[in-house]
């Protein structure tokens, strides 16, 4: 054997020694993390009754896929209220539609109905961000990215927390605050 070749592999198999007992070692120490347990954000959302359309529109749309995972991150989601979504669609779907009518339009978008599938997503995830944000750490007034990258302010009055009211209007008051899932 050439005794070029026989140095090259004694140190490739050194090398491979060295490194498995590294990776050994780091095996030992290694300790699992405690799984996550708890119900998600999508089926808190799912439990509320003035949630309703804000559930259909997730699942429509497959936000709900990332806020029904458990190990999807923590978010922190202002999801409009059914009211909400009454006053948006009635310029759309005409006259006071009730909260059937309006899960079943959520139901049918698409990219030619109004709003269109895209545009609605988008508007949805607006109202997420990608990080726990309990009321009691929002100061003052803050800045948040939300996963749409649309800026997103909160501000705090007593323990009232706002959305959008630095904005040179009134913003939305946050009606409950912190109700928790295991992601958020």
């Amino acid at each position: 054997m050439n005794k070029s070749i026989f140095i090259k592999n004694l140190i490739l198999g050194c090398f491979a020694v060295v490194s498995m007992g590294a990776l050994t070692r780091c095996a030992e120490e290694f300790e699992s993390p405690e799984p996550v347990t708890g119900i998600t954000l999508a089926e808190v959302a799912a439990a509320d009754t003035t949630l309703q359309i804000f559930t259909a529109a997730i699942a429509k749309t497959g936000i709900g896929i990332s806020l029904g995972n458990i190990n999807s991150g923590q978010h922190t989601v202002f999801a409009p209220t059914d009211s909400a979504f009454r006053a948006y669609f009635q310029p759309i779907i005409g006259g006071g539609p009730g909260d059937v009518a309006i899960v079943n339009y959520v139901s049918n978008l698409s990219s030619s109905s109004n709003p269109t599938l895209a545009a609605f997503i988008t508007r949805l995830q607006y109202h997420i961000i990608s990080s726990a944000k309990p009321a009691a750490d929002i100061m003052n007034s803050q800045v948040f990215t939300t996963i749409n990258s649309a800026r997103l302010s909160l501000s705090k009055s007593g323990g009232t927390v706002y959305v959008n009211a630095n904005a040179g209007a009134n913003g939305a008051k946050v009606r409950v605050a912190d109700l928790e899932g295991a992601n958020g």
